[in-house]
């Protein structure tokens, strides 16, 4: 495949110019080391938060960034949203951005059940417990009559990749089209690929993308790039 880079985010950036936030406890930083991202310290609702680019996306994407996890909590989540649309049925209307004054507070529930998107959890660990044992997981949201959260899981499901350790950096690179992701990871020691198929399920549109932590979750982001396909 053939890229164009349409977006580009080193770190170093005014994040502002580049990003919003969703989340009124968030607390997003940046300087020549990257853009740190931090969720609410407590275990709340009003700590979740997201982060979107300003920018949409269509098409066949390819994502890059290198990430360091600054937490040493083995719990709850971080996820990448691809493409974010407001789902037809949704109370909302037109693009996210447009009520984006409704997500002060970051509820999980108004996401997968007002978005159309694809989700795919890294770094991801359980909620109840601190064991280190991690997942890589991918939903299709929204919720629908006969789909309810749990359903809308695109297998498989990666478990205990040895990878997401406090204060290593790890390259990834995301590769998503309409018949596929893919997911590449190099780090720790480590260079791990995953895919899954997405044939079966309905292709996304256009749209900003996204980054999702759970309460009590930080990291660190940097050299933050898309690309689109050229041919």
């Amino acid at each position: 495949m053939s890229w164009k880079e349409v977006f580009s985010c080193s770190g170093e950036d005014a994040w502002k110019d580049k990003f919003y936030v969703d989340g009124e406890r968030a607390e997003v930083t940046n300087n020549e080391e990257g853009l740190v991202f931090a969720s609410g310290p407590e275990q709340t609702e009003d700590c979740h938060s997201v982060l979107w680019t300003r920018a949409e996306f269509e098409g066949d994407l390819r994502i890059t960034f290198e990430y360091e996890r600054l937490d040493e909590m083995n719990r709850f989540v971080n996820i990448l949203y691809f493409q974010a649309q407001t789902d037809a049925v949704s109370q909302y209307c037109g693009a996210i951005s447009n009520w984006k004054d409704e997500r002060s507070v970051a509820y999980m529930q108004t996401y997968y059940e007002n978005m159309d998107l694809l989700h795919i959890s890294y770094a991801a660990f359980g909620n109840q417990s601190d064991e280190p044992s991690d997942y890589i997981r991918i939903r299709r949201y929204p919720v629908l009559p006969d789909r309810d959260f749990d359903q809308m899981e695109v297998t498989p499901t990666y478990f205990d990749t040895d990878l997401f350790k406090p204060f290593e950096t790890y390259a990834m690179e995301f590769i998503k089209t309409d018949e596929y992701l893919s997911l590449v990871i190099i780090g720790g020691g480590f260079h791990k690929s995953y895919e899954w198929d997405l044939s079966k399920i309905k292709p996304t549109g256009k749209g900003p993308i996204g980054i999702r932590h759970m309460h009590m979750r930080k990291s660190r982001y940097k050299n933050f790039k898309v690309y689109q396909r050229s041919s």
